[in-house]
């Protein structure tokens, strides 16, 4: 799923040779199958070998098929990526990221660059960056000006580069100079409602990194004497299924957590959980861009009768893709089974419904992003429940 806004926050085996004469080599299996197909490439390599004007370029046919073959076969989730694409989804997945630290969404409000989380100890935390921050400016460049995208492009890049940022902070305007450097992605954020010993945590996504950190701060929860924890999965379009399969681990007794049917119609378990759990009620929060993993994990959570599901319908992918690596760097990625319940029922194209349906009061999911606790109803609907 491509989330709603650019937000910084990872069998088949097809080889594309690039030659004089470019041609596609596919095992005899899979050349009979798709037979129609190669005659029509060879057919058309021949004309353009014969009477094309310009130049061939080899290297951009070869990805300009590849891709085409990839996305259309009525997958959309399959996707092709190059070599350089390739090393960049690679990375995304494992949780470091080369930029100044932080997740980014736009805002018309006197500027174009909202920000929304600051991951600790990046260097934009260290230079003394803050979440609600509004950059006006890059490198003297204004962020209107440039748009959003543009922006995004300027406070990422090389190690070691620095950027030079107007913020606004509150109604004061601020300047800062940041290094681009290879941070870690925080994928969780904790705060500790002391008032009524609620731990609350946000799950941006589910990267390698992200069990990790929401382990060690869940110790910190459990040692500071947290009575009730809300798991807050808003706006978590998804990830790596292992990152949320350990947490589920943490949080759940022993019992069987993930499950998967592939095309031959047999349901394996992928995962499960051992005794060790969390004994304390839980409620998770949801909405309409919470996808793959985060549904993944909302599934097996309901399954359990662990939480209190608060919020908006899920988004409904529950299919699983599978990253296949080229001999070129490339890489292919398309549907390979999908996720079912303890039932055997699937929750992809229609969703997980909530305990408590708040659809109502959820805000856009442009709005969420700027929304504050004392505004946000599902959070206190979840306080409410754990407070009574």
């Amino acid at each position: 799923m491509k989330k709603f806004l650019a937000v910084f926050s990872i069998i088949l085996s097809v080889a594309v040779i690039s030659s004089a004469a470019t041609f596609i080599c596919i095992d005899k299996f899979y050349l009979k199958a798709n037979k129609s197909v190669v005659t029509k490439l060879n057919e058309i390599q021949s004309l353009l070998d014969e009477e094309y004007y310009y130049k061939l370029n080899n290297d951009a046919f070869v990805d300009s098929v590849a891709d085409a073959y990839v996305n259309n076969y009525g997958d959309k989730y399959a996707e092709y990526y190059t070599e350089d694409e390739a090393e960049e989804q690679k990375s995304k997945t494992v949780g470091d990221s080369f930029g100044i630290g932080v997740i980014a969404t736009a805002t018309n409000k006197k500027g174009s660059v909202y920000i929304w989380r600051v991951f600790k100890n990046s260097t934009a935390d260290v230079a003394g960056i803050k979440s609600g921050d509004i950059i006006t400016g890059i490198d003297g460049k204004s962020t209107l000006d440039l748009g959003f995208s543009k922006s995004l492009l300027k406070i990422v890049g090389t190690k070691g580069k620095e950027v030079k940022l107007t913020v606004l902070r509150g109604e004061t305007y601020k300047k800062f100079i940041v290094k681009c450097a290879e941070n870690e992605v925080q994928s969780v954020y904790g705060e500790f409602l002391k008032p009524q010993k609620i731990a609350y945590l946000s799950i941006t996504e589910f990267n390698k990194k992200t069990y990790m950190q929401f382990k060690t701060q869940m110790e910190e929860f459990e040692k500071s004497g947290a009575k009730g924890y809300i798991l807050d999965l808003r706006h978590n379009g998804g990830g790596t299924v292992d990152a949320a399969a350990k947490m589920l681990d943490y949080l759940l007794p022993k019992g069987d957590t993930v499950r998967v049917k592939t095309k031959d119609g047999k349901i394996t378990v992928r995962n499960n959980s051992k005794e060790s759990h969390i004994d304390k009620p839980i409620v998770v929060l949801q909405d309409s861009a919470s996808a793959s993993s985060s549904e993944i994990f909302i599934s097996a959570i309901k399954d359990f009768g662990a939480a209190t599901i608060i919020g908006d319908k899920t988004f409904g992918k529950g299919v699983i893709q599978r990253y296949y690596d080229l001999d070129d760097g490339s890489r292919v990625k398309f549907t390979v089974a999908e996720f079912v319940n303890k039932k055997g029922e699937s929750f992809n194209e229609v969703g997980i419904k909530p305990d408590i349906n708040m659809k109502d009061s959820m805000p856009s999911l442009k709005d969420f992003y700027f929304l504050e606790s004392k505004d946000d109803a599902v959070l206190n609907k979840a306080i409410e429940v754990l407070t009574h």
